[in-house]
């Protein structure tokens, strides 16, 4: 398992789902990635980072938001 770290460009509320731009690679947008449940839809937040649990090597199907923050 790796964790990485991402911009959050989009999230929908209606899948559960997020958009996010990969750190290191803020060109592409990786679009599907599931949201852990108990974050709030209120804290997902376009422009703030996200932490993202890859369970199969940067492989989106298998991947999971599972906090999201602020750089301070």
């Amino acid at each position: 398992m790796i964790i990485g770290k991402a911009l959050l460009k989009s999230f929908s509320a209606a899948n559960h789902t997020a958009a996010v731009m990969l750190s290191g690679n803020y060109k592409t947008i990786t679009e599907g990635i599931n949201v852990a449940r108990n974050i709030s839809v209120g804290e997902m937040i376009p422009g703030r980072y996200v932490a993202v649990l890859f369970y199969d090597s940067y492989s989106a199907k298998d991947a999971l938001i599972i906090a999201v923050y602020d750089i301070r």
